[in-house]
C-alpha cells in the first residue's frame, strides 16, 4: 500500500504543523489505517461518495502535541492520503473529526477536491508502507 501525501496538504498544513505531525508521525498514523486498527469515519455518503473508498481517522501524539488525521483510503488503488489534519486544540473541527461536525466535513470535502487533483497531477509525496 502507498502513502500519498497531496502537496496541497504538504504546503498548507505539515508546513505550518511539522512540530504536530513530523512526517514520523504521519506513517505511523498511516500504518494504523493500513492495518484497519483506526476509527471507521461514517457513512462515506455523508463526505465523499466514491467507489472503493473508505474514511478513517486517528489520533496522533508528537513532541510537539496531539493532533488528529482524517483518512481517504481507495482500496482499488491500494492507496492512503490524508485529507485533513489539525491539532487536537483546534476549536472547530481538531475536540470533533465526526461526520457530524459541519465544519469537518466542510473542510474534508475542501481538502479532498485538492488532493484529487494533485493525485490527478501527480503533484503528491509518496512513501511505501
Amino acid at each position: 500500500m502507498l502513502l500519498l501525501i497531496p502537496k496541497n496538504l504538504w504546503k498548507n498544513t505539515l508546513a505550518e504543523k511539522s512540530d504536530i505531525f513530523p512526517i514520523e508521525v504521519v506513517v505511523t498514523a498511516a500504518h494504523r489505517v493500513m492495518k484497519q486498527t483506526a476509527i471507521l469515519l461514517g457513512p462515506a455518503k455523508k463526505l465523499v461518495k466514491l467507489p472503493h473508498a473508505q474514511y478513517f481517522k486517528t489520533d496522533t501524539t508528537s513532541s510537539g502535541g496531539a493532533g488528529r488525521i482524517a483518512w481517504f483510503v481507495d482500496r482499488e488503488n491500494n492507496t492512503i492520503t490524508p485529507i485533513v489534519m489539525v491539532a487536537k486544540k483546534d476549536k472547530k473541527i481538531g475536540k470533533n473529526l465526526a461526520i457530524s461536525n459541519p465544519e469537518f466535513v466542510k473542510k474534508f470535502k475542501a481538502n479532498f477536491m485538492l488532493a484529487l487533483q494533485d493525485i490527478k497531477n501527480k503533484d503528491v509525496e509518496i512513501v511505501k508502507l
